[in-house]
């Protein structure tokens, strides 16, 4: 669609001088609030999605127990969506799912993850 020569945007634009080819601007707010969400804390949200949906894609236990505390906490049961970064629009429904799932999942993590002092500190910092 963008090509030099035989793109859409080449013809249009010998027929047009005044044409100028912007981009798809919901990609372009993506790509904005992508980085302006990093530059606003040190947290990476699309990892966070990521590592979330991996940590239940291949553990029938880890899904049952989820399944459990949501249950407990008055959660609809649904399951945890695949974020893909070729698909950019994805992030925002994998975000959205993610807060309505948080009571349930943040029980999930703080039962599971049970983390001594120790364990918070960066491993460049343990000892050893």
């Amino acid at each position: 669609m963008t090509g030099q020569h035989r793109g859409v945007m080449s013809y249009l634009h010998k027929g047009n001088k005044d044409i100028h080819l912007v981009g798809c601007p919901c990609h372009l707010s993506a790509l904005a609030a992508k980085t302006g969400g990093k530059a606003l804390q040190s947290f990476d949200v699309e990892d966070f999605i990521i590592d979330l949906y991996y940590h239940f894609d291949k553990s029938a236990k880890r899904k049952h127990q989820l399944r459990e505390f949501l249950v407990f906490n008055d959660v609809v049961v649904r399951k945890i969506l695949k974020h893909v970064s070729t698909r950019w629009l994805s992030l925002h429904k994998c975000i959205e799912r993610t807060l309505n799932l948080w009571e349930g999942l943040r029980s999930y993590i703080l039962s599971t993850f049970d983390a001594d002092e120790d364990d918070m500190e960066p491993p460049s910092k343990r000892q050893r």
